[in-house]
């Protein structure tokens, strides 16, 4: 997850989304979380190109990592 968050930093973070997981990933777990004004249609643009991925009202979208079959090409 710590990988997943730096590249969308790094390749999203002037398009607004704002990290709404703690940044410890002792503290975050599996699932990051990151926040948009526009997280619906972000969502749905995402899925739209095989990104799964979950959106909750009014502005998180979130996705889970289950290390057992997720890896880094996944991510990357």
């Amino acid at each position: 997850t710590d990988l997943f968050i730096r590249l969308v930093e790094a390749r999203c973070g002037a398009f607004g989304l704002e990290l709404e997981s703690p940044r410890n990933g002792a503290e975050r777990g599996s699932q990051v979380s990151f926040s948009h004004p526009h997280g619906y249609q972000v969502m749905r643009a995402l899925i739209e190109r095989g990104v799964i991925g979950d959106f909750r009202a009014p502005t998180t979208v979130r996705f889970g990592f289950t290390p057992l079959y997720v890896g880094y090409r996944d991510v990357w």
